[in-house]
């Protein structure tokens, strides 16, 4: 690996190679502890999409170790400073979270989207169970759901079409002449970006696409389709996650903010509480400010 690092194709195949030996040796350690074995379509996708994240974060000129291979693909990132938030659309349009989840090593696994406004408001969420898939073929699933619901349904003519996978995204932004992948779900999302006034394919980082990713967890083990309208639809533990996330990407941009707010809430709660005490004793204390 070494001495591939100063030649970008050297690289790219010192990249594949290693992503591949390694998911070999994930599925031979399955099969060796009586866990369920991975197919050889499972394996070799699941390299090539490790291996193409890493070869778009990787610095060209850099030195590869073997700690980019085996290290989590945000330590691969750590060159270059990025953002884990995720933030609202602009005005007029909608963004499209995707991710897709995969389970028993292929056999079943889930396509999940969620579409908000510029608000931050859900406009509509959900996805379908797979069965026999990839990685990449339920990340492309996922992100054809969902460009389909917001168009063909939503009727949104400017789209934002945001995830982690950045093998699916550099497929999409490609176009039909981008000389990448070729697959029915591809050409129906392009067709779909030239119907509209305005389409967009960015690339986030997982911490930023939590609620896509919770929805492709559920829709893995549920059967069927399943689709939440609005906000008042969510599941409680899907709001409860969002509202979390958000608290504490509020917290991680402006942290004396958050901590007054904090402070605000608990002051209310007291107040409120004391308010209710003296009204069931017959008469109102005076709170101490």
């Amino acid at each position: 690996m070494r001495q591939g690092s100063g030649s970008p194709v050297l690289r790219q195949a010192a990249i594949r190679a290693s992503c591949l030996a390694y998911q070999i040796w994930l599925a031979r350690n399955a099969r060796l502890f009586g866990e369920r074995r991975m197919s050889l379509r499972f394996v070799v996708e699941s390299a090539c999409a490790r291996a193409a994240e890493l070869c778009h974060t990787s610095p060209v000129g850099g030195t590869l170790t073997a700690r980019d291979i085996w290290g989590s693909h945000p330590a691969s990132a750590v060159f270059c400073m990025v953002f884990f938030t995720w933030e609202p659309p602009s005005p007029s349009f909608l963004k499209v979270n995707f991710d897709g989840s995969v389970l028993d090593g292929g056999l079943r696994g889930g396509a999940g989207f969620v579409i908000r406004n510029p608000s931050a408001r859900v406009v509509a969420a959900g996805g379908s169970q797979l069965f026999d898939t990839s990685v990449p073929c339920a990340e492309l699933s996922a992100a054809w759901a969902g460009v389909r619901y917001a168009r063909c349904v939503l009727r949104a003519r400017s789209i934002i079409l945001e995830g982690d996978s950045a093998t699916v995204i550099s497929w999409i932004q490609g176009g039909p002449r981008g000389g990448g992948c070729d697959h029915p779900l591809l050409r129906d999302i392009w067709a779909m970006a030239r119907d509209g006034w305005a389409f967009q394919a960015t690339h986030i980082y997982r911490e930023g696409n939590g609620a896509a990713d919770w929805v492709a967890a559920f829709v893995a083990c549920h059967s069927g389709d399943t689709l939440w309208l609005g906000d008042g639809e969510l599941p409680l533990a899907l709001r409860v996650h969002m509202t979390h996330f958000e608290q504490h990407q509020m917290e991680e941009s402006f942290p004396k903010e958050g901590k007054k707010k904090r402070k605000e809430k608990k002051r209310e709660k007291i107040v409120h509480e004391r308010c209710k005490t003296s009204k069931r004793h017959g008469f109102i204390s005076k709170i101490d400010s």
